[in-house]
């Protein structure tokens, strides 16, 4: 089955990245082994690549994927 989720900011304000989203995020991708990702609206002066590790550090850390 596919699934997708959309997201139309990292952070909101005062929180760490993905902070709000995390609990839903653990949810919906639960069983699922491959995540495409793609930084689209990534904030101004971090690179696709850096927001790419961002991401990549909090589903290893804090979703445990």
């Amino acid at each position: 089955m596919k699934k997708l989720i959309i997201a139309s900011t990292s952070t909101v304000h005062g929180s760490r990245f993905l902070d709000y989203l995390s609990p839903t995020l653990s949810e919906f991708f639960k069983g699922i082994d491959t995540v495409l990702f793609i930084p689209y609206a990534r904030p101004s002066g971090v690179s696709y690549d850096e927001y790419t590790k961002q991401f990549l550090r909090v589903v290893e850390t804090r979703l445990n994927w």
